[in-house]
């Protein structure tokens, strides 16, 4: 099905009509609890389909209406304490892990990323309420109780600097690198989207330097992500 989807045109790589989200990830067993970035993400993307983002000189092309999306949540086995995955589940689990980062750093797929914070805690408390929720978490600090657990950015990182690497960046196509909340949702002259302001990739060094400094589920998590990127970079990991 995803190779019967539309791509790019040939000037700019032949795009996949591929599509992958990714945001920080609120501190518990989920990383969305109300569903207020799923919402952020899905909105962007239908704006991307609807209006074309543009520099000074050019403008891109939309992105195509219909896409296959990856969202980790959704797209892998997850558990939980009722509900272990099974052994066939935890292969699937286990081997879409460790290629994870391929998503974003493949030079065909196009990326979304939320870098802005959450909406207010009174706006999740509605959407909450609103969904009969009884274990609601807030992701900011109310007044008088102690600040929540740091948000789980350390993929966030990764994924962010893994899709800055092979990405093309040409008229010719869709924008394949979505800032949102950022620069995707200032609207310049005629009403047009202005493009994403795509930062340079940043060394291996410098790359295991700021992700030590990140905060991830696990080491494992960590060590995983630092080493695929040193593949990425096209040279082995460092060893510790």
């Amino acid at each position: 099905e995803v190779r019967a989807l539309r791509r790019g045109p040939a000037l700019s790589g032949r795009a996949l009509s591929v599509v992958v989200l990714s945001h920080r990830r609120a501190p518990g067993a989920h990383p969305d609890r109300v569903g207020a970035a799923i919402v952020r993400l899905c909105d962007a993307m239908h704006a991307a389909m609807t209006t074309a983002v543009a520099d000074s000189q050019y403008t891109w092309k939309t992105l195509p209406g219909e896409v296959a999306v990856y969202y980790d949540w959704c797209s892998l086995y997850h558990e939980t304490p009722s509900r272990p995955r099974t052994s066939e589940e935890e292969a699937s689990f286990s081997a879409a892990r460790s290629r994870r980062l391929m998503w974003y750093a493949h030079a065909l797929t196009t990326c979304f990323f939320l870098f802005a914070p959450g909406p207010p805690l009174a706006e999740q408390r509605r959407v909450s309420e609103a969904l009969g929720e009884t274990l609601f978490q807030p992701c900011c600090e109310p007044s008088g109780l102690a600040p929540p657990a740091p948000l789980e950015d350390g993929w966030f990182e990764a994924e962010f600097h893994a899709a800055t690497l092979a990405k093309s960046w040409t008229s010719s196509g869709w924008q394949q690198v979505y800032d949102v909340g950022g620069e995707t949702e200032e609207r310049g002259e005629g009403g047009r989207v202005k493009l994403f302001a795509r930062r340079p990739p940043i060394g291996p060094a410098e790359l295991h330097g700021l992700l030590s400094s990140r905060k991830f589920a696990d080491a494992a998590d960590a060590e995983l992500a630092t080493s695929t990127l040193a593949v990425c970079h096209g040279r082995p990991p460092e060893r510790r």
